[in-house]
């Protein structure tokens, strides 16, 4: 099945009403707010791509007609064409759209397992830019999808890997990521999804227990985060904030 494409349209506020201060271009990935809240009345915002047409940038202030690719359709909520939205980036609204048609399809898994992995690799290159290296893929072999080498406050070096996760969750897929822990030597575990982690998920993350990473600190062994935590910016991936010695992403 194709990812679906729709049409519609976007004004980004100007800059002085709280706007960007650059302009956007084909790519861009914001968050789309249809109007629901979160259990502490936050706006639940939906990922997308958007596309512009005709233009090569968009500028704070300026209206574009845009095709839209949502990421992971089947959780957005019923809106029909003409359904406004807004855009944010993490917790600022920074434009209006109108979607043009009703969505009809959903990304397959494997073009939803790459929409993460973009998101996943811009947040690392945006926080990180300057440690971060590629590395290709080995065919027929289990890999993470991020390892980050990071130091102690003794100066021990420990290794943190990651795993992108795109299908509905599975027991398998916390078993999975404790093998590459152990394969790898890695201190901590990290899972990156689309929604937060079901209870038999928390119930298994639990299991897994707390590491020391310092003297007087200890942290889940394995962490779990969305795509909207990372759209939002409102996580650390190492422990108080540490800056890893060198990431690697999975080209």
């Amino acid at each position: 099945m194709s990812p679906p494409v729709l049409e519609g349209s976007i004004q980004l506020l100007p800059k002085d009403a709280s706007g960007r201060l650059s302009a956007i271009r084909s790519g861009y990935r914001p968050g789309l707010w249809f109007g629901e809240t979160g259990p502490t009345g936050e706006p639940h915002l939906h990922s997308a791509i958007l596309d512009l047409v005709g233009l090569d940038e968009l500028a704070p202030g300026e209206k574009a007609h845009v095709r839209v690719r949502p990421i992971a359709l089947e959780t957005w909520p019923e809106i029909e064409a003409g359904a406004p939205f807004d855009l944010f980036e993490g917790h600022r609204r920074i434009g209006t759209g109108t979607l043009a048609q009703t969505p009809a399809s959903a990304m397959t898994e494997p073009q939803l397992r790459h929409a993460l992995n973009e998101a996943l690799e811009e947040w690392v290159i945006d926080q990180f830019g300057d440690r971060v290296v590629h590395r290709p893929r080995v065919a027929g072999r289990r890999q993470p999808d991020l390892i980050a080498r990071f130091a102690d406050s003794s100066g021990e070096q420990h290794l943190l890997v990651g795993e992108v996760l795109s299908s509905t969750p599975r027991s398998s897929d916390i078993h999975r990521l404790t093998k590459l822990m152990h394969e790898r030597h890695a201190l901590l575990g990290l899972i990156v999804a689309l929604d937060p982690p079901p209870p038999f998920a928390l119930r298994q993350l639990y299991r897994c227990g707390t590491v020391r990473v310092d003297a007087e600190l200890s942290v889940p062994r394995i962490r779990w985060i969305t795509t909207r935590d990372l759209a939002l910016g409102n996580i650390d991936l190492l422990p108080r904030k540490r800056r890893p010695l060198e990431l690697e992403l999975a080209a």
